[in-house]
């Protein structure tokens, strides 16, 4: 079990948005940032691939954060889809959000996709 004290690392949640292209007029998806917030991440199997000749690492992790309600499948049932997590510049991709404790804490399972 993480306590609240090994949250250590400081990652920015982030929400995705649906803008007009002003020069294109098509609908496209943006990222807007909602907050930095504190988790621990417990990496999982990796995974090594090629995509347009570079090397593409794709790891699978756990991120334990305190609640947040965004993030609440409640409040959105597309919670996965319309949120990530920016860890340093690497996005991370939310596969699904398991709550733990009464509204206390939130497991999420991220694919994370490094281009080395």
């Amino acid at each position: 079990m993480t306590l609240v004290g090994e949250h250590t690392r400081r990652v920015m949640l982030q929400r995705r948005e649906v803008v007009q292209d002003p020069n294109s007029n098509e609908q496209v998806d943006s990222w807007v940032n909602v907050r930095r917030i504190y988790a621990s991440f417990d990496d999982r199997a990796a995974r090594e691939g090629q995509t347009d000749g570079q090397v593409l690492v794709v790891q699978n992790t756990t991120a334990k954060i305190r609640y947040r309600p965004e993030l609440d499948r409640r409040v959105d049932n597309q919670a996965e889809a319309n949120h990530r997590i920016l860890d340093g510049g690497v996005v991370c991709n939310i596969l699904s959000i398991v709550p733990e404790g009464r509204r206390k804490y939130q497991i999420l399972t991220l694919e994370r996709k490094d281009d080395n």
